[in-house]
């Protein structure tokens, strides 16, 4: 009894197991019916896409033929043809396959046409990549209309979109890319969009001067600073009265050290004299940076105005005079020494100078007192009484 009980659970078991397998096998069934479906249409898809994709080549090269044999009918059959993404082929790719002349007409053509406004609504497109297409097919156009169309993509959401048009805007030969930009700054507050934009004012260069100038009545500090640095990085000479203007009026110091850098880039005597004129300027960082600026100066003239400053009270200004008197080699070395015999000097100038290679020190030394001792000083005592009769002078200029 018993054993038949267990042959009937065992049978009942093996029935169960059956009717899962059963039902498993008709789930992969389905599955696999399901994927071998969508792999079709998948397949179906490509060839059509490839289909479609081998008729516009064909229908691209076709007209390509004919812009070049007859150019009227070739501007009847554009006329006809409405897909955008044809003509946006047309207008990047016909540049390297048509003559020059036909290409310049095909492009008067759209011009005047309705595609313009087509590929304005293309920039509002939600795809990223036909919004990338229609600004390359603007730049490519370049006309004042077609930048205008650019602007919505200076503000999109993508900034390789962005910094796309930026960096292919300072291309064009356009005066209204400059507006363009320049009003575009006003509303730029993202760093890494600032700096392609200063690759593109100094990819424009000179031309962009001019309203770049217009920028410097700016409240901005930020903002300010950013546009006297790209003055200086440029090196147009129309800049050098307003930085040294900014260099001696502005109340920021922060300003003051950014246009003393960016006039230091120049090679001007109205500069030099200017950034002599500042080693007065009432605040530290100011001094300290003329400093730094005047051993850039190939010039022995800067000297005795940086000996002078070795005895200012703050001692970033007295470090960096020190730096600039060893950089400017053994002569600065020597009226460094001498200044130290000459002047109450702070223990960190002291410092710099028992720092100094020994055998380079013992050989400016003999240098020094090869001659008399009392000549050097006295030099270096007339060189200062100069610099402050100039100082009076230009007190005098200036007051």
């Amino acid at each position: 009894m018993i054993k038949n009980n267990d042959k009937q659970k065992g049978v009942v078991k093996i029935s169960f197991y059956l009717q899962l397998l059963a039902e498993d096998y008709n789930y992969l069934l389905l599955v696999a019916g399901g994927i071998v479906i969508i792999i079709s249409l998948l397949l179906l898809l490509k060839k059509k896409k490839t289909t479609e994709s081998n008729d516009i080549d064909k229908d691209y090269k076709n007209l390509i033929h004919l812009i070049e044999t007859d150019f009227k009918q070739a501007l009847n059959k554009l006329d006809q043809i409405e897909d955008i993404e044809f003509k946006e082929e047309l207008i990047l790719k016909g540049k390297k396959d048509l003559k020059k002349n036909s290409y310049r007409q095909i492009k008067s053509y759209f011009v005047n046409h309705a595609f313009l406004k087509e590929l304005l609504e293309e920039t509002f497109a939600q795809d990223v990549e036909r919004r990338k297409k229609a600004a390359f097919v603007l730049l490519e156009i370049g006309t004042t209309q077609a930048i205008d169309y650019l602007i919505p993509l200076l503000y999109d959401e993508e900034s390789e979109i962005r910094n796309l048009v930026i960096q292919n805007l300072s291309k064009l030969d356009n005066p209204k890319v400059i507006t363009t930009l320049i009003n575009y700054l006003d509303s730029c507050d993202d760093l890494a969009t600032l700096n392609v934009l200063k690759e593109s004012f100094l990819e424009l260069g000179s031309v962009s001067v001019s309203q770049l100038l217009t920028l410097l009545k700016s409240r901005d500090k930020s903002y300010l600073n950013w546009v006297v640095e790209i003055l200086g990085d440029i090196g147009d000479k129309q800049a050098i009265d307003p930085l040294i203007n900014l260099l001696y009026q502005h109340p920021d110091p922060q300003i003051r050290v950014m246009a003393a850098k960016s006039l230091a880039k120049f090679e001007d005597e109205k500069v030099f004299k200017a950034l002599l004129h500042k080693i007065e300027d009432d605040n530290c960082n100011v001094r300290a940076q003329i400093a730094k600026l005047l051993g850039e100066f190939d010039q022995k003239e800067v000297i005795p105005y940086l000996c002078k400053m070795l005895t200012d009270d703050s001692g970033i200004v007295r470090n960096n005079a020190c730096q600039s008197l060893l950089k400017s080699g053994d002569e600065g070395i020597k009226y460094l020494i001498l200044a130290i015999e000459t002047n109450d000097l702070k223990p960190d100038v002291i410092n710099k100078v028992r720092g100094l290679d020994s055998l380079k020190l013992l050989k400016v030394a003999k240098e020094i007192y090869q001659t008399s001792n009392n000549d050097e000083t006295n030099k270096l005592k007339l060189i200062k009484q100069k610099q402050e009769q100039e100082d009076e002078e230009q007190e005098e200029l200036t007051g």
